[in-house]
């Protein structure tokens, strides 16, 4: 728990980086056993704002816009590139996806369990649409955020169309297709 904390309140200071500062940026790194995505989902949009802010620098210094000019309409035409929130539940449905196809840890997938699996579950909508069983937590505030949690609740909440894609790379590129809908307003 105290990591997940750490790792936060590190995201957060990230966006109090200057905009000639943003190369030295890449410097940054999240320590390697723990999902970055788990930890950032279900954070409100006040602690995903900085973050956003270092999205939209880095997006005004790629296609050479001033520190002030509107970047949002660059982002969505020129760039393709999804909102911090959508790139959170790409990063942590990617993973579920690895999950279940078995090319993920083991640690981690132990936390995928599809409610068909369980006994007396076979016959409810949840198992023809291949859904995760979500295990309740104690921890309000972390709890909900733990890979157990929020890696079945961010696959659960896919459309079922995206879920049963056989491979991989499709998976990933009809997932950002259907992100960067959502976050857009594009059908």
């Amino acid at each position: 728990m105290h990591a997940e904390s750490d790792v936060l309140s590190g995201a957060v200071q990230v966006g109090r980086i200057s905009f000639q500062q943003l190369p030295r940026f890449s410097l940054l790194r999240f320590p390697p056993q723990l999902p970055v995505a788990t930890v950032l989902y279900g954070v409100c949009e006040v602690h995903l704002r900085p973050l956003q802010s270092v999205l939209n620098a880095a997006g005004r210094l790629i296609t050479g816009k001033r520190k002030f000019d509107h970047i949002a309409s660059t982002m969505h035409d020129d760039l393709h590139w999804i909102p911090v929130r959508q790139r959170i539940l790409f990063k942590l449905s990617t993973l579920v996806s690895k999950c279940l196809r078995r090319s993920a840890p083991s640690y981690l997938r132990d936390m995928c369990i599809p409610v068909s699996t369980a006994s007396g579950r076979s016959c409810l909508l949840s198992c023809s649409r291949r859904d995760l069983r979500i295990p309740r937590y104690r921890l309000s505030r972390y709890g909900s955020r733990s890979f157990s949690v929020s890696g079945p609740r961010a696959w659960n909440s896919l459309p079922t169309a995206v879920r049963d894609l056989s491979s991989s790379s499709c998976f990933c590129r009809h997932l950002k297709t259907e992100l960067f809908s959502m976050a857009h307003g594009v059908n």
